[in-house]
């Protein structure tokens, strides 16, 4: 289980994004579809999942556990969890997606 916590990046303001400053809770086998134009954040959050980018506010928690306690080992494991795909919608099935963030 992979949560959100009110995260914050400092050169996004919550009024461009929002996404942000919202409590998000993703499962395992969870199908997501962000929807935004450019600089709204896309890219940043899932820097910030992946542990590429640590300026940020609020918490992200795997399993419970916050990305703030972890070390690089266990970053290494979790993003060999992870996929992320950049497609277009026209290459997905969005009957699959579990959920869909249009920013």
């Amino acid at each position: 289980m992979l949560q959100l916590k009110s995260i914050s990046i400092p050169y996004i303001s919550v009024a461009q994004s929002a996404i942000w400053q919202q409590d998000l809770v993703l499962n395992k086998g969870d199908l997501v579809h962000i929807k935004a134009a450019s600089g709204k954040g896309k890219s940043s959050l899932v820097q910030c999942i992946y542990g590429l980018n640590n300026a940020f506010g609020g918490d992200i928690l795997f399993h419970g556990k916050s990305s703030k306690k972890l070390s690089t080992n266990d970053w290494c494991d979790l993003r060999n969890c992870f996929c992320n795909c950049h497609l277009r919608a026209y290459f997905c099935n969005l009957k699959k997606i579990s959920r869909q963030f249009i920013l």
